[in-house]
């Protein structure tokens, strides 16, 4: 079931590419912001943020097989949605030989709020994790998602206190909340379409 963008609010695609590959793989993320705001703008600050030292797409801290391809915002306005994509690209630094594509990290996105309505996920390549540091049950290596976790948690900590903070969008359009944790799961997860298209 998708999700309602409500007036106001906008919608981040994090966009990656296996080198070879056809087409992006996406993640996204809902945010809040000043309605009358550039996605444009919106796009090239989550992208700056991301790819900032000690951050998930720093070219030190993700496999070169894989590279980052920016964001894509799309920002709800009064007449309609409207749309902008970051510039630039980077390329993994590091010699990680990585699970293939259809394996993925899980990112659980928490809020205050309990239950199902309050929490959200998105299923990352596992750029940060080297494939033989998953053993046969799907457990990633306990090191390596701590690594992992704190490029991530440092990311949100980052964009809390932009103009993009990240929040939980619904598929009723209630009001989006506030993420407060991004929690990477220590099993893997699939994504099926990834590998077969």
């Amino acid at each position: 079931m998708g999700v309602i963008i409500p007036t106001g609010f906008g919608l981040a695609k994090i966009k990656m590419r296996q080198l070879g590959a056809a087409e992006d793989m996406i993640c996204t993320w809902g945010y809040d912001g000043d309605v009358a705001e550039d996605p444009t703008v919106d796009a090239q600050e989550i992208h700056n943020i991301l790819i900032a030292t000690g951050r998930p797409f720093a070219a030190v801290q993700f496999s070169s097989l894989w590279k980052f391809n920016g964001v894509e915002c799309i920002r709800q306005t009064l007449t309609g949605p409207i749309s902008g994509v970051s510039t630039g690209y980077i390329n993994g630094g590091t010699s990680l030989s990585t699970a293939p594509p259809n394996t993925a990290l899980l990112l659980r996105k928490n809020t205050a709020h309990g239950g199902r309505m309050g929490k959200g996920r998105c299923f990352l390549p596992p750029l940060w994790i080297a494939e033989n540091n998953l053993d046969e049950y799907g457990a990633w290596a306990g090191s390596n998602v701590t690594t992992a976790q704190a490029l991530w948690t440092s990311a949100l900590t980052a964009l809390a206190s932009s103009d993009c903070p990240v929040v939980l969008l619904h598929s009723d359009g209630s009001t989006p909340d506030p993420v407060t944790s991004w929690t990477l799961q220590g099993v893997a997860a699939t994504q099926r379409r990834r590998m077969r298209r």
